[in-house]
C-alpha cells in the first residue's frame, strides 16, 4: 500500500492486530479481553521483533521493544476495540463583507452574492443537518455610521471613509473586541439556525476594509466560551476572506497569533481558512494563519468560479473536521480508562491496518510525523488527528478504530 512517505503511518498485518490485542469480537465493536498477545517490535529499518504472537511491522521506524517501546500489544496486553465515534460539529464562520466583495465573478454575480448563495446551499444540504453554525460578519455595521451606506466617495459623510469608491464606516473607530461582540448569529444546530443566518446576510452588503484581527479575536473568544459550555461538541472557526488584514492594525502575524492561541487552548478550537484569491491577496499569509490554527493550509477559491468553489471548500472543511475528531470510548464494565493505554488504528477499505502514533498536542504535529492527540491530556474526552494524518484518513473509505488496554505508541525518539 502507498503510504505517502509519512513516518506516522505504520502498516500492521491484520492477523497481528488480532493476536496483539485480542482474538475475537462479538460484532458490537468491542473485542473481549483474551488472546495471547504479541511481543513488541524491535530494531529499526523495517526489522521487526518477534515474540509469542508473531511480529508487528512498525514500518521501519525504531520503536524499541515491548511495552517500553510502545508496541501494540506486549505479552500482558489485551485490548478492547471500538469503532471511532465522531464528535458533533459546531462551525463559527468569520465572514468577510469588505468592499472588495463587490467584485464580480465569472458569472457576473458579485463575490458577495456568489458566496452568500453557496453558504445558504451548504446549510440546506441534508448532510448539514445537526451541524451547528454561527456567524460573525466583519467589518461590523455600527448604527452610528449606518449613514455611510448609499453614499459614494470621495466626499463621504463624517465617520465614513472612501473604500473602492463606496462610503463605509471608518473601521479604525471600531477596533475593540466589544465592537464585534456578540456575533451576528450565535451557534445553533441546523436547520433551525438557517433562517437567522440568511436574514443576517440579506440585511447587509459589502463595504469597508478588513479588520481581521479584532474580528478573529472576538470570534475566538466566543468560540472558546461556547466550547467550554458544550463539551460534547467540537467547535471550529472558519475564516472566509477575500482580502489581506489591514484595518485596526491587523496583520497576517497577529491574526495567526490569535489562531494559534485558540488551537492551543483548552478546549482547543482550530481555525480553517477559505481564501478568495482576489488580486493582491497574500495567499501565503492565509496558509500561515491556517497552519497556526492547526489545519495545515488554507483552501483557496478562484474568484471566477467563486460560488461553486466556496461551497466545495466549506463542505470539505465540514467533512474533514467531522472525520478527524472522535469521542474517547468508555471502557468495558469493571475497567478504568487509562489515557496512557490507548491506540488509534486506521484500516483502509483495501489494505492492511495502519497504526497512528500519538503526539503530546497539536503543536507537535508536522507534515512527516502527523499523529493523534487528546483535547486535554489530563482529562481527555476527544481524540483528534493531526492535519496530515487527517488528509490521509479523510481520503479513505476505511474505518478508524480506538483500542484500549495496550501501552500507547508514541512517535519514536
Amino acid at each position: 500500500m502507498v503510504t505517502r512517505n509519512l513516518t506516522w503511518l505504520h502498516v500492521l498485518p491484520a492477523a497481528t492486530i488480532v493476536a496483539a490485542c485480542s482474538s475475537t469480537t462479538d460484532g458490537s465493536g468491542v473485542v473481549p479481553n483474551g488472546g495471547t498477545g504479541a511481543q513488541g517490535a524491535s530494531g529499526s529499518a523495517g526489522a521487526a521483533g518477534s515474540g509469542a504472537g508473531g511480529p508487528i511491522n512498525l514500518g521501519g521506524a525504531d520503536a524499541g521493544t515491548g511495552a517500553s517501546g510502545g508496541s501494540l500489544g506486549d505479552a500482558a496486553c489485551a485490548a478492547s476495540q471500538y469503532d471511532g465515534e465522531h464528535v458533533p460539529l459546531d462551525m463559527h464562520i468569520v465572514f468577510d463583507r469588505s468592499g472588495s466583495m463587490k467584485n464580480q465573478t465569472g458569472s457576473g454575480k458579485s463575490l458577495w452574492d456568489a458566496t452568500e448563495q453557496a453558504f445558504l446551499t451548504f446549510m440546506n444540504a441534508p448532510q448539514s443537518v445537526g451541524t451547528g453554525v454561527g456567524l460573525l460578519l466583519f467589518p461590523p455595521v455600527s448604527t452610528a455610521t449606518s449613514s455611510c451606506f448609499g453614499h459614494t466617495g470621495p466626499n463621504c459623510p463624517p465617520g465614513c471613509v472612501d473604500v473602492f469608491g463606496f462610503c463605509a464606516p471608518d473601521e479604525n473607530l471600531l477596533c475593540s473586541i466589544s465592537d464585534f461582540s456578540p456575533p451576528s448569529v450565535l451557534i445553533e444546530p441546523l436547520p433551525a439556525v438557517q433562517a437567522k443566518i440568511a436574514s443576517a446576510l440579506k440585511a447587509t452588503s459589502p463595504g469597508g476594509g478588513t479588520p481581521t484581527h479584532p474580528a478573529m479575536a472576538a470570534a475566538a473568544q466566543y468560540a472558546a466560551s461556547h466550547a467550554s459550555t458544550h463539551p460534547d461538541r467540537q467547535v471550529i472557526l472558519v475564516l472566509a476572506t477575500d482580502g489581506n488584514p489591514n484595518n485596526c492594525n491587523s496583520t497576517i502575524q497577529n491574526v495567526a497569533n490569535v489562531a494559534a492561541a485558540a488551537a492551543a487552548g483548552s478546549p482547543s478550537v482550530k481555525t480553517f481558512v477559505i481564501g478568495i484569491n482576489n488580486s493582491g491577496v497574500n495567499v501565503g499569509g492565509l496558509h500561515q494563519i491556517a497552519k497556526a490554527g492547526g489545519t495545515s493550509s488554507a483552501l483557496i477559491v478562484n474568484p471566477t468560479n467563486a460560488g461553486k468553489e466556496f461551497l466545495a471548500a466549506i463542505q470539505a472543511i465540514q467533512g474533514q473536521a467531522l472525520g478527524c475528531t472522535f469521542k474517547v470510548p468508555t471502557p468495558p464494565p469493571g475497567e478504568t480508562f487509562d489515557p496512557l493505554r490507548v491506540n488509534v488504528v486506521h484500516t483502509p477499505q483495501a489494505g492492511a491496518p495502519e497504526l497512528i502514533f500519538n503526539v503530546d498536542g497539536p503543536a507537535l504535529c508536522n507534515p512527516t510525523q502527523g499523529g493523534w492527540y487528546y483535547d486535554d491530556p489530563q482529562n481527555p474526552t476527544e481524540i483528534s488527528l493531526c492535519p496530515e494524518t487527517c488528509k490521509h484518513v479523510g481520503g479513505s473509505t476505511g474505518k478508524v478504530r480506538i483500542e484500549l488496554g495496550c501501552d500507547t505508541v508514541t512517535v519514536p525518539r
